[in-house]
């Protein structure tokens, strides 16, 4: 293992490398957990308030991602665990190497993880059809007439409507 450490720490960037040692020490853990850590590490040091960093998720998961992709650790899985005294699903990432088992979290049934996100479009589009399905009985129960057809697409336009000018005379004289 501490070969495998030696070589593998060659190659990575300083942060990517803040991130394997951590979970080198900590074991299978997830990204909050290694963010945790990170900022109480950081905290320990000896360092000025000031030039102190305070690391941020977005962080920690695009340095865990380019440690995956360069295949220096692996993903366990979704797991189901408490965190902070809240139950959570979340998955658990761990050095290739490192044949510790994570604890105090089971893995998750792949039949209970719901299926892929739809994109945002899909969604609208899924919203707009169920919006006309429920609009459909009510319009052909009321017989809406051509007019009223016309007024209910133009309801959506957004904008201010503009007042016409119709060249008639004003009918009252305050003088």
């Amino acid at each position: 293992m501490i070969a495998y450490y030696e070589k593998v720490r060659k190659s990575l960037e300083p942060d990517e490398d803040a991130v394997f040692c951590i979970l080198l020490e900590l074991g299978p853990a997830h990204d909050r957990r290694i963010l945790e850590a990170l900022n109480q590490k950081e905290q320990k040091t000896r360092k000025p308030k000031r030039q102190k960093r305070k690391w941020e998720i977005n962080q920690v998961t695009a340095r865990r991602n380019g440690l995956l992709g360069k295949g220096v650790i692996e993903d366990l899985g979704a797991h189901n665990g408490r965190w902070h005294d809240k139950a959570k699903t979340y998955h658990l990432w761990r050095v290739r190497v490192d044949k510790r088992q994570p604890i105090g979290w089971g893995k998750v049934e792949k039949s209970a993880i719901g299926g892929p996100r739809k994109t945002p479009q899909e969604l609208r589009r899924q919203r707009d059809q169920r919006t006309e399905r429920a609009e459909q009985p009510v319009l052909r129960s009321l017989r809406v007439s051509e007019a009223g057809r016309v007024l209910r697409e133009h309801r959506r336009v957004k904008g201010r409507k503009q007042t016409v000018k119709t060249g008639q005379g004003l009918l009252f004289n305050f003088t």
